[in-house]
């Protein structure tokens, strides 16, 4: 059977390699030189172009431009000839296809040296006639390279098709033989391995439904016996790695975590074993944290629980304060609203003695000038006074010259002497009085000059008293404005600790809520350390 296998590799093989150098052959012979004399034929209508074009611009420029451009294609089209001679071998090719290209070389520089030489006509003419029957030339020379390529690629592909069908026979041949062959061998082979593959087949299916309890009765040397072995020693290793998880399983859900194997796990199972052994071994850490997190559980709810309490207390003694000091702030508050009332009140009796005082200053001023004008007049009685002190004195001069002469006159001038008497006597008594209303006077003028003192000091003392009133009435404005805005401020502070008062019952009720939670949270903790209290963990 190998010999066959091989064989038909060998076969293979040779007909691929000569498939291969048909395609070989055909891209470098056939389709190089259909594609070369493709390119020569678009070169040789590209150069048709450009002669028309120089024909027509009769631009000695675009000549020589033409003309080079031609030249360029001419070394191309020289490469694909060559090239097609050599792939092809055709003597008639070989002669035909290079001269017909060089006629084709000479007319087109006939026709570039009568365009520059400008005679158009007759290269027009030359184009129609020579030239183009020299490009038909190449033409049929193009065409006979082209009918000798397709020759040659189809002469290959029938080859190919040859060696196709040869390779394909053989092979369907061959592969008729192995199948015959292999399907007697097959037979055998399926008398001696179905019996042991049927019993492993149903040992497996017993495996996949969990029965680790089948048994494997065939025993034999080749490679069948040998899978039966191991199929065997894998059942009784998977029998005691189960029976080891179920025992652990069962002993870690009774609790108990702290759990050894009593058998070595290899292989992929050792990976189980160590999984199990890393679980116990977290787990067992993980109570040992939860204990110890229970235990502290426990013991900050019981704080808690008892801060809680102490602070309900306490916002509830806060409560009873507060209500107490909004009940003192509302006194105060009626207080300082009263004094308010009672400072305006003041400020406006202030305002009124002010006005009083600004009128008795008034009046005092009046009574100044009243003073002025009695002065004034003292001074002039003074005057007049001195006036009757003259007259007086010179009555009481006349007199005497009245009695100087009647003393003179004798008997006669006794009645004169007397009357001079009595006007001396009238002119004393007139001289004292005007003294004593003259020293009167003079009283009254140091009675007024005092008067007006004491009078200019009142004044005085009464702008003062105006200005201290001015000011006390500023004052008690300010005390009365100050007092209005404290009724206010107190007014929005019993506001603030009504507020206040709110926010501590408030939070009286939540620290009782707290504190009933507190003692949930500790029966809890108790709990949950009852409860990791029943695991046996690992130390």
């Amino acid at each position: 059977m190998s010999n066959i296998i091989i064989f038909m590799m060998i076969f293979s093989f040779i007909a691929f390699l000569l498939i291969v150098n048909n395609l070989t052959t055909f891209y470098r012979v056939q389709y190089q030189t259909t594609k070369n004399q493709m390119e020569i034929r678009r070169d040789i209508q590209t150069i048709n172009k450009r002669i028309l074009w120089a024909v027509i611009s009769n631009d000695d420029t675009v000549t020589k431009i033409q003309r080079e451009n031609v030249e360029e294609r001419f070394v191309k089209i020289e490469g694909y000839i060559n090239l097609i001679c050599t792939n092809l071998k055709n003597t008639d090719i070989l002669n035909t296809l290079p001269d017909a290209f060089q006629n084709f070389k000479v007319d087109t520089a006939t026709l570039f040296d009568l365009i520059e030489r400008s005679e158009i006509q007759e290269a027009i003419t030359y184009f129609d006639s020579t030239f183009n029957d020299t490009s038909e030339i190449l033409a049929d020379a193009l065409d006979l390279s082209g009918a000798e390529a397709d020759s040659d690629a189809k002469t290959k592909l029938i080859n190919n098709i040859i060696i196709q069908i040869v390779a394909e026979l053989i092979l369907l041949t061959i592969s008729i033989s192995a199948f015959v062959f292999s399907r007697r061998m097959g037979k055998n082979l399926a008398s001696s391995i179905i019996n042991p593959l049927n019993e492993m087949e149903y040992a497996t299916k017993q495996l996949a439904l969990g029965n680790l309890h089948v048994t494997i009765d065939y025993t034999s040397g080749d490679e069948l016996g040998a899978v039966a072995d191991s199929l065997r020693e894998s059942i009784s290793s998977l029998s005691l790695y189960i029976k080891d998880i179920d025992t652990a399983m069962a002993t870690m859900a009774d609790g108990d975590f702290n759990v050894q194997f009593q058998h070595e796990f290899v292989g992929d199972f050792k990976n189980i074993e160590t999984s199990l052994s890393d679980f116990t071994a977290k787990i067992s850490d993980s109570m040992k944290q939860i204990r110890h997190v229970g235990a502290e559980v426990l013991e900050g709810s019981s704080q808690i629980a008892a801060s809680s309490q102490l602070i309900a207390e306490g916002a509830t003694d806060q409560a009873a304060a507060v209500e107490e000091l909004s009940a003192t702030v509302n006194d105060v508050t009626d207080r300082i609203f009263m004094n308010a009332q009672a400072a305006v009140e003041i400020s406006k009796e202030v305002t009124d003695v002010t006005e009083g005082i600004v009128n008795g200053n008034e009046k005092m001023k009046e009574v100044l000038i009243a003073m002025e004008t009695i002065n004034e007049t003292s001074e002039k009685i003074k005057t007049i006074i001195d006036t009757i002190n003259n007259i007086a004195s010179q009555t009481n001069l006349l007199s005497l010259n009245a009695s100087i002469e009647a003393a003179r006159a004798g008997e006669a001038g006794k009645g004169f002497a007397i009357v001079a008497n009595e006007v001396s006597n009238l002119a004393s008594q007139c001289a004292e009085a005007a003294k004593t209303t003259s020293e009167y006077i003079e009283a009254t003028l140091h009675a007024v000059e005092d008067g007006k003192t004491v009078a200019n000091l009142t004044a005085v003392n009464l702008e003062s008293v105006v200005g201290n009133a001015n000011t006390i009435a500023i004052k008690i404005a300010e005390v009365a404005n100050a007092s209005n805005e404290q009724a206010d401020a107190m007014k929005q502070l019993d506001s603030g600790i009504e507020q206040i008062s709110q926010v501590v019952q408030t939070n009286a009720a939540a620290a009782q809520q707290a504190s009933a939670s507190s003692e949930e949270l500790t029966n809890e903790a108790k709990s949950m350390t009852d409860l990791i209290g029943q695991f046996h963990i690992k130390n």
